[in-house]
């Protein structure tokens, strides 16, 4: 067989073509078949032919006009088939039959079916995209009947439930404070409390029970024995009130000196671990603690931070915690020592719940001794303090008593020996601070190996109760807006109900009312003025402060509300 070669050149061989078939079904045309001989035609040079009639003569004709419009019209009838898929030339040419028979059997899903061809002018719509422009108009259609709450009261106070479940937290003991006296404001109630890691503590009705221990103490009451629960550690020379976990709380005028130094403790009573972050306010502004950032209490554990460990420093100095995870009981122990002797002091410091721009530092009274106000401002303003001393007679500003000047973010003290004294402090019964951008505060009293600590009080609502240790004292009440009237109910330990006295407490003065020698606990109801309170115990001197706080009878429930309607 000859070599095929360009077919554009004159008299030389061209590709072999196999005859015109109809459409439709397609087929290998062999030698032989059609008339066709398998010799390869040959174009002659010359002149044109006839007309193309469909033989095959070896000659191609020449595209006359008459020719090109026969064409056109074949092409039309005719229409030009699919051309064939590309075939491997590896193949020989049994597989080549077979892969020509394959091609042109009809769609195996649909028999005798041809392949269906999309009509011009047509589409197919796609669901998908459909969906996807429906389904947002649906929702904003939706909404748009949908309207917001009302918020005509955005900051309702939150909602009461009760309360069946409480935890109070006895702080482990100093030399000489080892008794835990628990108690019920309501007379009729008694029960058992939980004591984490020793027995029950029992409690009988209007009674005051009692466990001596130097270790940190967790008592839990629930149910009934969880509302109006109070308790307290030491005795009236020594002590402090075993308080509830807290997130936030203050600590005015802490040492981490020679002569002064501070141990904080740190409660965990829960199952879970907790986490508090102390910033540091120094006479110099906010100071940088890396150590006292992130501190870890692991469940049912404490720990305690040595200050002058931490944060060494010859000046007072305040702490703010918080505590971002979990819950923590919180107490302050102070020491005063004095360089090169054995002479020392020791003693609680109170927290202070918040801060505020009128300050009651309640209990004071006048004397000798070291007299030292501590004020801490924590805003980013100047602080300009003015000091006023209350009696039952009023309150005035003392002469020679100059504003104190509080840094932005600094703890400032400030020497009232001098003023507290001297005749004009005669009488009195309290300390009030008012400033303009809020603070916290402390009055510290120091003779010989005696310390004590007046803190800011907080408001007093409903009713207060506490332990009166070793009996008597007197109590302090202040900041009433206008005058209104208050009862105090005081039994003995064994549960004995003593005579009630209703006290008169006019605003803008301090009242005293002395307990009775026989009176074990007590208990301050409170009408609609609310009123600050402090305890001042019977022995020591100086004596013993203590900063009533609200009892504990209910819980906060926060007002939920849907915010569509």
């Amino acid at each position: 067989m000859n070599t095929p070669h360009d077919p554009t050149e004159p008299g030389q061989p061209i590709e072999p073509t196999a005859p015109p078939r109809a459409p439709g079904r397609r087929r290998r045309v062999m030698p032989g078949e059609d008339g066709w001989t398998g010799e390869i035609p040959v174009v002659q040079d010359g002149p044109a032919t006839e007309p193309y009639e469909g033989n095959h003569t070896g000659q191609f004709p020449a595209l006359t006009p008459d020719v090109l419009a026969a064409l056109s019209a074949e092409s039309e009838t005719h229409p030009e088939p699919a051309p064939e898929p590309a075939v491997d030339p590896g193949l020989d040419a049994a597989q080549l039959d077979a892969a020509q028979l394959e091609s042109e059997q009809p769609d195996a899903e649909q028999p005798g079916a041809r392949r269906r061809r999309r009509v011009p002018g047509t589409r197919r719509v796609d669901v998908v995209a459909l969906l996807s422009f429906v389904i947002p108009l649906a929702t904003l259609g939706a909404l748009a009947t949908v309207h917001p709450a009302d918020t005509d009261a955005p900051d309702r106070a939150p909602g009461t439930a009760p309360l069946i479940r409480q935890l109070l937290v006895c702080p482990a003991g100093l030399p000489g404070s080892e008794d835990v006296s628990a108690a019920f404001a309501d007379p009729a109630t008694a029960g058992e409390l939980d004591v984490v890691g020793a027995d029950p503590l029992a409690v009988s009705a209007g009674a005051v029970a009692s466990r001596r221990t130097s270790s940190t103490v967790v008592l839990e009451g629930n149910d009934a024995a969880a509302v109006g629960l109070f308790a307290v550690r030491g005795d009236a020379d020594l002590g402090t009130a075993c308080s509830a976990p807290r997130s936030d709380i203050w600590f005015t005028g802490v040492g981490s000196g020679p002569e002064h130094t501070s141990r904080l403790r740190l409660v965990n009573p829960d199952s879970g671990p907790a986490v508090a972050d102390i910033a540091v306010l120094s006479a110099d502004g906010p100071q940088e603690v890396p150590a006292l950032r992130g501190l870890t209490v692991a469940a049912h554990d404490e720990i305690v931070v040595d200050l002058d460990q931490v944060v060494p420093a010859r000046h007072d100095m305040s702490l703010h915690v918080t505590v971002p995870r979990g819950r923590l009981a919180l107490s302050m122990t102070d020491t005063f020592a004095e360089i090169g002797s054995n002479v020392s002091a020791r003693a609680w410091l109170g927290p202070q719940r918040a801060r505020g721009k009128v300050t009651h530092l309640l209990g004071v009274e006048s004397g000798s001794g070291e007299r030292t106000l501590v004020v801490a401002n924590a805003g980013a303003d100047q602080a300009r303090v003015v000091v006023r001393l209350m009696t039952s007679e009023g309150e005035f500003v003392p002469a020679g008593a100059a504003e104190v000047e509080v840094a932005p973010g600094s703890t400032t003290t400030v020497d009232l020996s001098t003023l507290l004294a001297g005749e004009q402090a005669e009488g009195v019964l309290g300390v009030r601070l008012d400033s303009e951008v809020p603070v916290t505060a402390t009055l510290r009293t120091v003779r010989g190996k005696r310390v004590q600590h007046t803190v800011g009080a907080g408001w007093i609502r409903t009713s207060a109760a506490t332990v009166v240790p070793g009996g008597g004292g007197h109590l302090v009440l202040a900041g009433a807006a206008e005058d209104t009237r208050v009862t105090l109910r005081q039994r003995t330990g064994a549960g004995k109900q003593l005579k009630d006295v209703s006290v008169e407490v006019a605003a803008g003065t301090a009242t005293r009312v002395d307990l009775s020698s026989k009176a074990r606990t007590f208990v301050l109801e409170v009408s609609d003025v609310p009123v600050r309170a402090a305890m001042v115990s019977s022995a020591g001197n100086p004596a013993q402060v203590r900063v009533l706080e609200e009892l504990a009878t209910s819980t906060s429930v926060p007002q939920v509300r849907p915010a569509l309607q």
